[in-house]
């Protein structure tokens, strides 16, 4: 499908397509090089580059005032440069980007035009209202105009957006930080996917690099701040020695998934075994600090799930354990990918791992320094202590749906290890 020629601002450093989050927000509308729709569409050199504050709830368009609307600004929203064009003022959308050129790889940032009443120097509380429809988390997931002949936006960031019906169409708003994007979903009424699906923000997590520790909020890496020390609700990543995750798949013991189900929460047991080839009594292979094996779901009369396992326990000079998930598989075949996993801690009753999903990590050379314990999953130890959990948890997530992310629950995209197993 050929995509309809907009108006972009070109980023001065390219990212790769496909991965998670985008660009900060700091690009100026002036400076930057720009693609534009149409001649009558350039923008005039007279920038503002001080921070202007929404005035007032306005339609967000592109192309001129007169063109098709593809979000709002709600009052007391910041924009860090815009451009005065007549009666308009053009900025660049922050975070969200659009493809210039699939050839080179590139991105760029959508031109946005709002009417010039709509920013001033004046600034405003930020309270928008959350937008209609029915929220979802964390998917990936491009928006298009309304006759679906162009894509508006590469992908939603990650946390929470919004579905509703538009005629049929799936429309999708996401809210961010008083700026709202709207798009059509390449896919019609009505929302049949699980509420969250694996394009995860950074939760509360501390990354160090050159001695510089920033903290991840929940949202994407840009949207991190600086920390002058970890703070005491946060525990160090490292595990004891022996490494018990690596004592515990060479004895072929379980640990215990609290699993959100299509009809609840349950604790789903997944055993340690030998690779099917070994003999029954063979422990799994092990090689130095590595073990490899078989992960399998216990209880499981249907499915028979079952991923292959290659673990490296942690050691003085790496004191995390790194796990690989290679399925899963069924007794009917099927294979998807291979997951990492990274056993960040352990208390006497569980295990902390991080499952980095499809999230956009810090760039190269931050390394973890801290966790908060309830925003990385726990892999119970026993079913007592997972079942303990599930009685604390279920009416937290009663009231809040998407508190799910601070409780310590096992999240993944495969839809049959979300049925309830009896």
């Amino acid at each position: 499908m050929n995509r309809r020629s907009i108006q972009v601002v070109l980023m001065l450093t390219p990212v790769a397509l496909g991965s998670c989050g985008s660009g900060g927000d700091t690009q100026s509308g002036a400076t930057s090089t720009t693609a534009a729709a149409s001649a009558s569409a350039q923008l005039a050199p007279s920038t503002v580059t001080s921070v202007l504050y929404a005035q007032q709830v306005a339609d967000i368009h592109i192309e001129s005032l007169s063109g098709p609307v593809v979000g709002k600004i709600h009052k007391g929203a910041q924009i860090r440069a815009a451009t005065a064009l007549g009666s308009a003022w053009t900025f660049a959308v922050p975070r969200y980007t659009t493809s210039i050129s699939s050839a080179k790889n590139e991105r760029g940032q959508l031109v946005g035009w709002v009417e010039k009443s709509a920013l001033g120097s004046t600034p405003h509380a930020l309270s928008p209202e959350p937008p209609a429809g029915q929220v979802a988390y964390d998917y990936r997931l491009e928006l298009w105009n309304n006759d679906k002949t162009s894509v508006l936006f590469d992908a939603l960031l990650c946390g929470d957006f919004y579905v509703s019906n538009d005629q049929g169409r799936m429309r999708a708003t996401q809210l961010r930080d008083g700026i709202e994007v709207t798009g059509v979903l390449d896919m019609s009424w009505p929302w049949d996917f699980p509420t969250r699906g694996e394009n995860s923000c950074l939760q509360r997590l501390i990354f160090q690099k050159d001695g510089q520790p920033r903290e991840s909020v929940g949202r994407e890496w840009e949207a991190s701040t600086p920390r002058d020390q970890i703070p005491d609700d946060y525990k160090l990543p490292g595990l004891p020695s022996p490494d018990p995750f690596q004592v515990l798949l060479r004895a072929q013991k379980s640990v215990f998934w609290l699993v959100e189900t299509t009809t609840g929460l349950q604790c789903h047991e997944w055993r340690s075994l030998p690779e099917q080839s070994a003999p029954a009594k063979t422990p799994a292979k092990v090689e130095s600090n590595s073990t490899t094996g078989r992960l399998r779901r216990m209880n499981d009369p249907k499915r028979h799930a079952w991923f292959r396992l290659d673990y490296t326990g942690a050691a003085p000079d790496h004191p995390l354990g790194v796990l690989n998930l290679a399925g899963p598989y069924f007794d009917s075949g099927g294979y998807r990918c291979a997951r990492p996993f990274y056993v960040v801690g352990a208390d006497s009753d569980r295990l902390y791992v991080d499952n980095p999903h499809l999230r956009q990590d810090p760039p190269q050379g931050y390394q973890l320094v801290g966790h908060h314990p309830d925003d990385v999953e726990h892999w119970y130890l026993s079913k007592a202590a997972c079942e303990l959990a599930k009685t604390r948890v279920e009416p937290i997530l009663r009231q809040t749906p998407g508190a799910d992310v601070h409780l310590g629950i096992h999240r993944d995209c495969f839809t049959e290890l979300a049925e309830p197993l009896k």
